[in-house]
């Protein structure tokens, strides 16, 4: 499908339905304008009325196409179809940096300690460890915080952030590359670097 022969949908809601979906895959049509808003985005691009001029003009869409308006909204169908784009762009750049988190981590092998995490709480979570990975987007960890044990879902690129926010706190000896590295060394199976020691007295709950 050219950009040439590139059409605006009369109903972008139904054509995109189920498009933030993990594994979704894009149609010719809509490849397109994917394919559109991410090179306008590439160029540092931010403000939708930017991106859509850009974009339209990158379709070479007519003052007829840029005027329908069966949907009612803001920037007409064409509108409401690059923002729909957008959204899906969106999603399947999330979804890869999920991917690409669990991939680095040996997706996440259940059983694998992962040592002492802080998630965007700031709060410490200790002696953590995998107990279901299935799903990057929905890993089952348990851990301490502080006396208590406590077991929780979240997702691989958000482990990779709690990795990389622990090291920067100084709170764990490896930045997320290097523990990475060691789950790939010959040692690995037997050998997992373990964060800092606390001291007794050290307080689990203080905002870092």
């Amino acid at each position: 499908m050219s950009i040439s022969n590139y059409s605006v949908p009369t109903n972008p809601y139904e054509d995109w339905r189920g498009s933030e979906r993990r594994g979704f895959v894009p149609t010719a049509r809509q490849k397109v304008i994917l394919d559109a808003y991410a090179e306008a985005v590439a160029t540092g691009l931010y403000y939708t009325k930017d991106i859509y001029v850009v974009v339209s003009k990158k379709l070479g869409l007519t003052p007829e196409q840029l005027a329908q308006c069966t949907t009612n909204v803001d920037g007409g169908d064409f509108g409401y179809d690059l923002y729909q784009a957008r959204s899906c762009y969106n999603a399947m750049t999330q979804h890869k940096a999920v991917d690409d988190a669990a991939a680095a981590l040996c997706n996440l092998q259940v059983g694998m300690k992962l040592g002492t995490l802080i998630f965007n709480d700031h709060k410490r979570t200790t002696d953590v460890s995998v107990l279901q990975s299935a799903d990057p987007s929905q890993v089952a960890l348990q851990g301490k915080r502080g006396a208590y044990k406590v077991t929780f879902t979240t997702d691989a690129l958000s482990i990779k952030c709690a990795i990389e926010r622990a090291a920067s706190k100084g709170v764990r000896k490896d930045s997320f590359e290097d523990f990475a590295a060691s789950l790939r060394s010959p040692l690995s199976a037997t050998t997992v670097i373990q964060p800092r020691t606390e001291s007794a007295s050290a307080d689990l709950f203080a905002a870092a």
